[in-house]
């Protein structure tokens, strides 16, 4: 079975740069017309200052700048390179504010000053949900039965030992059970170009949809007449996974990722009044293996509010081994977006730095 997606989309808006420099202890501004003369010499960056990460270590935030220390930089580009380096900071997703300000030292000296302003990174969120589609229902049909609850804790660290690597655990239990970790560490090696993710679970349900009728009803096993008398689990599952990502640049990712997948449910379900063919197969378990592939570009102004730049992705994933018969799937994904800034005489196109 092949599936095909696409996505696009588009907003306008308009922005400004501003570039805040430092003579003798005083700030100034840089003038536009200073900027782009070709006359000024290139100015060398003697030193790169970060300021405000408590957690965040010093070279994940330095990773995102386009310019290194000691480099030389002409006046016309400071102002681009002053906006990505504060648009690839932010859109790590580690803080809440971000500003970097050039100070010049000296008639040929500068130096850059990168202020952070880091966000709360560890969510315990405990959990206590009713299974049911609202309050009424479970109120009113089942008795408000604490057997139709499901309780436990979410716990999440998006910056574990300040290298943007992220920690999830889920311990839920009730009408559903959910044990389960995730960690993934996007800079793995010295370079900062490479990553990892691990992660395994096990779930158990008491419910579960074996089949969408004729007029695309989806049904659920076991039946409104029986959920009360089969407190039992239906589905057993359990998986493991590891990833591998790269990034070289600033803009282009690539992802691998396989798991294992197995799944088990109650053999009722295999019979003719419900789904002899829950797994393709007349077993009542299964195993598979999903390997995925992405490639992904993102250059966004902001990534959780973008409005200037594009992203796009495609990828590919192969849901178990054969092509044919027990669990088999071969899916495409493809999206685009777009991003337009207003200006005064129409629509401008972002311009994009190099990277």
């Amino acid at each position: 079975m092949v599936y095909l997606k696409a996505f696009f989309a588009g907003i306008f808006f308009t922005s400004a740069i501003t570039v805040v420099a430092q003579n003798s202890g005083k700030v100034v501004f840089i003038p536009t017309q200073v900027c782009s003369s070709d006359s000024i010499t290139k100015l060398k960056l003697i030193n790169i200052i970060i300021l405000g990460n408590k957690k965040t270590k010093y070279y994940v935030i330095e990773r995102e700048i386009p310019f290194k220390k000691y480099d030389s930089i002409l006046p016309a580009r400071l102002p681009e390179l002053l906006k990505q380096a504060k648009e690839q900071i932010y859109n790590s997703s580690l803080f809440n504010d971000v500003n970097v300000e050039a100070r010049v030292i000296s008639k040929t000296d500068l130096e850059i000053v990168v202020e952070v302003k880091e966000r709360w990174y560890i969510y315990p969120i405990p959990q206590f949900k009713i299974v049911d589609r609202n309050f009424n229902e479970w109120f009113n049909t089942y008795h408000a039965s604490l057997k139709r609850i499901n309780y436990g804790v979410k716990f999440v660290d998006y910056n574990l030992s300040g290298r943007k690597d992220q920690l999830r655990l889920y311990l839920l239990n009730g009408y559903s059970r959910n044990i389960s970790f995730s960690y993934s560490e996007p800079y793995s090696n010295h370079a900062l170009t490479t990553g990892f993710a691990l992660g395994a679970g096990y779930a158990q349900n008491k419910e579960i949809n074996y089949k969408i009728s004729y007029n695309n009803k989806i049904l659920w096993f076991p039946g409104d007449s029986l959920k009360n008398q089969i407190p039992s689990f239906v589905s057993n599952n359990w998986y493991i996974n590891a990833g591998y990502s790269v990034r070289k640049g600033f803009f282009t990712r690539h992802v691998f990722n396989a798991g294992y997948f197995f799944s088990k449910v109650n053999d009722t379900i295999l019979t003719a009044a419900f789904n002899p063919g829950y797994f393709n197969t007349t077993k009542s378990s299964a195993g598979y293996i999903d390997i995925f592939y992405m490639l992904q570009y993102v250059h966004l102004n902001n990534i959780s509010y973008p409005l200037v730049g594009r992203s796009t992705f495609i990828s590919f994933l192969k849901r178990g081994l054969s092509f044919s018969g027990g669990i088999n799937a071969f899916i495409v994904e493809a999206g685009y977006s777009r991003y337009f800034a207003l200006t005064k005489d129409g629509i401008g196109f972002f311009r994009e730095s190099p990277g």
